[in-house]
């Protein structure tokens, strides 16, 4: 194969992997002023394509599920006319849905065969790692190690605690799809390279399990039960999945005392202005003695996962062999309940570590989000952050839903959730987001936007029906891809991962390429048709989204305290650009 040929067919599985930990890197792409950039370069990009004939026709699933998802950027921007309270909002909404439509069609066009999607799953889930690892690093060696938390939950680099654990499963995820893959791989052809390639994504599959773990998310518990299903039903390689999460949950609770240390000691640091006798000083460097500990275990951790999943990989047709006479005696349906069964109860025992009892920490979620408190004095649980249980979540699921009966058609406005809410809650926050992908559809864009979000979802589930009918033929790195995106869709649901697009980007291109891998004999827009319409996108989009980007980095600039403090009047030229 010629180098040429290679960077072709490489390079841009390579870039759009890439821009996940770039996005991370920089606050998650949340701001406009970052993702805007990104958004305009993916719909060029994908626009690029649809002019070369490789955009997928509507009556496709993948066509359905591209269509859904441009329709609703079109809806998010004509809500700009009857946005609520914040036409602004509404205009950020829309240049982030025009990037997700476009990295939608991306998947499509570039991941179109088993082999592609195979690669771009491998390449996200260890881009996701290699985050992981910066962010070892940099606890390690820095004389501030306690930078990388809030409230001692893990936040670096994204700053929202909940979006980096969803980040480092789907990374986990990922990756665990690429370990089952090797075997597979060394059975057919007893590569030496496929022991060493298992071993590196299982020890990254663990780094990211651990991260995940020190961001202290209760959201991540249900959506990983969720995932850990999709993966053993998806799967025909059952025993190998179950084997590498199972190993990678015994990990988690064998470290779970230094990972748990980091919000205890941190616990104990935020209260010492109200602890009698306590020596801050002397909590401050227990604290950040304990960071630095628990990043070497992770270390060692990810050691120990990698010599575990090297020798797994040899190891599979034994277990293979062993597993295919007990299903002979026992049946395969009982066999795949006893395993998600068996798997759901470690990932709540492993990964809740809220020393309490499973039935009375589920009775306390419902209570305190069904019975929100008005303003919380309560500092949570000094053990973990799984132990809390306050949250507003259902009281912002309320106001939506009564947004939603006031405005059923056309919604709020993409974005313009927090006027309501101020107007009808019974606490005290202000959030921006519903906290919930569909309820925020139903809320801001009525069930015209839901409609179309449905659609998308649909495809998707299509395609995944079609992927486990396909069987044994499909590459196991199919599984680890379908697990992140039903662990995406399951904590969306109850979290604002939506706009968060170093978390969401990665399942929407897999979703992109998903649908278009199951339909392999689709027709295709030809390119007479297709350029005019993506020349009309790409102008359309630049006179969407570049004055809102340019627009949010004036007003960073004009925000800059040193700015303010030595140039006032440029910050107060740069706030009137904006």
């Amino acid at each position: 194969m010629t180098l040429s040929r290679t960077l072709r067919l490489h390079l841009p599985v390579l870039v759009l992997a890439a821009m996940t930990p770039l996005l991370a890197l920089r606050f998650g792409g949340y701001h406009v002023r970052t993702f805007g950039w990104v958004s305009l370069a993916l719909v060029l990009w994908a626009c690029v394509q649809a002019a070369r004939g490789r955009a997928s026709a509507p009556r496709s699933i993948a066509g359905a599920a591209t269509f859904g998802l441009v329709a609703l950027t079109v809806w998010s921007g004509a809500s700009i006319a009857w946005a609520d309270s914040s036409r602004h909002d509404a205009w950020v909404e829309t240049a982030r849905t025009a990037g997700y439509a476009a990295a939608l069609l991306l998947g499509g066009t570039l991941l179109a065969n088993a082999r592609s999607f195979a690669r771009y799953a491998t390449l996200s889930g260890i881009a996701i790692a290699l985050v992981g690892i910066v962010t070892l690093v940099r606890i390690i060696t820095a004389t501030a190690p306690l930078k990388s938390f809030v409230a001692g939950r893990l936040d670096w680099p994204i700053g929202y605690a909940p979006a980096l654990a969803a980040l480092y499963l789907i990374g986990m995820l990922l990756l665990l799809g690429v370990a089952c893959a090797t075997e597979r791989t060394w059975y057919a052809g007893r590569a030496p390279g496929q022991v060493a390639l298992g071993g590196i994504a299982l020890a990254g599959a663990g780094v990211c399990a651990a991260l995940a773990y020190a961001g202290q998310t209760r959201g991540t518990l249900p959506a990983l039960l969720v995932a850990v299903v999709a993966a053993l039903v998806v799967t025909p390689f059952r025993l190998a999945w179950f084997l590498r999460f199972l190993t990678i949950a015994l990990g988690i609770v064998a470290v779970r005392g230094p990972l748990g240390a980091l919000f205890q000691t941190q616990f104990a640091l935020r209260q010492a202005p109200f602890t009698k006798g306590a020596d801050a000083d002397q909590l401050l460097l227990t604290a950040q003695d304990a960071a630095t500990h628990a990043a070497f275990v992770i270390v060692g951790l990810a050691v120990a996962l990698g010599l575990v999943g090297a020798a797994l990989v040899p190891l599979g047709i034994w277990l293979a062999d062993a597993y295919a006479r007990v299903t002979g005696r026992v049946g395969r349906r009982a066999l795949l309940a006893t395993v998600v069964l068996v798997t759901a109860l470690v990932a709540t025992l492993g990964l809740a570590a809220s020393h309490r009892s499973p039935t009375s920490w589920a009775k306390s979620q419902y209570d305190s989000c069904v019975h929100p408190v008005e303003a919380p004095n309560d500092p949570g649980s000094s053990v973990s952050h799984f132990a809390n249980s306050g949250t507003g979540r259902c009281d912002y699921y309320r106001v939506a839903l009564v947004a939603f009966r006031a405005h059923p058609l056309l919604g709020l406005g993409a974005g313009n959730f927090r006027g309501e809410y101020v107007r009808e809650r019974t606490t005290e926050e202000e959030p921006r987001q519903a906290h919930s992908l569909p309820l925020a559809l139903l809320a801001e864009l009525g069930l015209v936007g839901a409609a179309l979000g449905a659609l998308v979802l649909g495809a998707v589930l299509v395609a995944t029906s079609r992927f486990v009918r396909s069987g044994p033929a499909r590459d196991p790195a199919f599984a680890g891809a379908i697990a992140a995106m039903a662990y995406w869709v399951a904590h969306a649901s109850i979290d604002w991962l939506w706009q968060v697009p170093a978390v969401s980007l990665v399942p929407v291109v897999l979703a992109g390429g998903l649908v278009a891998c199951v339909s392999p004999g689709q027709q295709r827009v030809k390119a007479a048709v297709a350029g005019p319409i993506a020349v009309g996108v790409v102008l359309v989009s630049l006179a969407l989204v570049l004055p809102v980007t340019l627009a949010d980095a004036k007003l960073r600039s004009a925000r800059d305290p040193h700015l303010q403090e030595q140039h006032p009047k440029q910050a107060l030229e740069a706030a009137v650009d904006a």
